[in-house]
C-alpha cells in the first residue's frame, strides 16, 4: 500500500470520489500489489473509472485476469482505490509511466500492470 502521499478510498466508497482526470492505483491489501492507470475523461472522472473497475470485478469480468483472481480470493473489502495524482490530459501518459516505474507495478512481484504505461 502507498502511504502518506495520496487520497485512499475503500472499495465500496463512491460518494467522495473526485470527478477529475489523473493517475490512480488499485491496491490489494492481501499482497500489497498495485495496478496503476489513468483517467482522461472528464465525464465521471475518477469516480466513473472506479465504478467501472468495481462493476467488472464484481461481475467476474475484469480485463486483467490477475487482479480478477486476487479479487475472487480476497473480496472487495481488501481493495483500495488510490488517487495518486491529479494532472492535465497533456501530461497524463508521462505521469502514468512515472507512477508505474515508481511503484514497479509492471513487475510480477509488485503489481498487476501488464506494461509500463
Amino acid at each position: 500500500m502507498i502511504s502518506g502521499c495520496c487520497n485512499i478510498y475503500n472499495f465500496s466508497d463512491l460518494s467522495s470520489f473526485p470527478l477529475t482526470t489523473g493517475i490512480y492505483s488499485v491496491s490489494g491489501c492481501a499482497n500489497a500489489k498495485n495496478l496503476v492507470g489513468q483517467v482522461k475523461r472528464v465525464d465521471g472522472g475518477m469516480r466513473g473509472r472506479w465504478m467501472e473497475h468495481r462493476r467488472n470485478l464484481i461481475g467476474n469480468n475484469h480485463s486483467n485476469q490477475i487482479i480478477q483472481n486476487s479479487f475472487n480470493i480476497h473480496s472487495g473489502d481488501c481493495f483500495k482505490f488510490v488517487l495518486l495524482e491529479e494532472c492535465s490530459v497533456d501530461k497524463i501518459d508521462d505521469r502514468e509511466k512515472y507512477w508505474i516505474n515508481y511503484l514497479q507495478s509492471d513487475s510480477k512481484a509488485n503489481g498487476w500492470n501488464m506494461r509500463d504505461g
